[in-house]
């Protein structure tokens, strides 16, 4: 499916987010090494990775994005991606598997993103996702802090 960028103003923009449906399908802390790796893939979810350790290499769309600590990617669902360990042949990586709607449609179809991050606060964010991967309840709270979180940045 091709994305459709639509042009809105914040209005609009905050009242298509405050729609979104959040699913968390799985997601937690996980370690690789040696052989580690995701060739020409094509997710029916969304993924982020969330580095904390070692690196990776990710292509996106045929744009190659090297990972290292700090660093948060998104891949949307229906894109084309691979996933390699950098030279150091390890990595410490929070992932998540999710969908991000409104309606049918999924919210990066229509909001421009980047693919990659460099996230200044990495200790609040690794507080997060253990919060919600590690919480009993984590499926509503990961909902309601997502959806949070998207509409406070805006």
């Amino acid at each position: 499916m091709k994305s459709v960028v639509l042009f809105m103003d914040k209005a609009v923009l905050r009242k298509y987010l405050s729609a979104v449906r959040f699913e968390l399908i799985c997601g937690y802390l996980a370690s690789c090494r040696f052989s580690w790796g995701i060739k020409d893939d094509i997710s029916k979810y969304s993924k982020f990775y969330f580095v904390v350790e070692g690196g990776c290499i990710i292509t996106i769309e045929g744009r190659e994005y090297i990972l290292k600590p700090g660093d948060f990617a998104l891949i949307p669902s229906g894109k084309i991606y691979s996933c390699e360990l950098t030279r150091e042949k390890y990595l410490l990586k929070y992932w998540c598997d999710f969908n991000a709607t409104v309606g049918n449609i999924s919210i990066f179809d229509f909001i421009p993103t980047n693919y990659v991050i460099k996230i200044d606060d990495t200790e609040k964010l690794q507080e997060m996702f253990h919060a919600i991967f590690y919480n009993k309840n984590y499926y509503s709270l990961a909902e309601e802090t997502r959806k949070n979180s998207l509409l406070s940045s805006i």
